[in-house]
């Protein structure tokens, strides 16, 4: 899965997970940025993650930008949102 993002800094942690509609099956991956200040596109492999269910009927998408900090009041964007390996 693949996300346009901005952030105001390089390195910043985001976490994109996946849910299906009960919360029975999730999962996720945390990838960094690597520029700041400026749109990059961002992939995340689920493939590795144990908790990823091919069975599972994924209906929401949740992306986390810098996560584990608290707030500090910071500006982060998103756009295009592509599902699938190779789009």
């Amino acid at each position: 899965m693949s996300v346009r993002v901005q952030t105001p800094n390089a390195g910043t942690p985001v976490l994109l997970k996946l849910e299906n509609a009960d919360q029975s099956a999730t999962t996720e991956v945390l990838v960094n940025t690597t520029t700041g200040g400026a749109f990059e596109t961002l992939t995340w492999d689920f493939s590795n993650d144990p908790n990823f269910r091919l069975d599972a009927d994924y209906v929401r998408v949740v992306i986390f930008f810098d996560f584990g900090d608290a707030g500090d009041g910071a500006t982060y964007l998103f756009d295009d949102v592509q599902f699938g390996a190779g789009e």
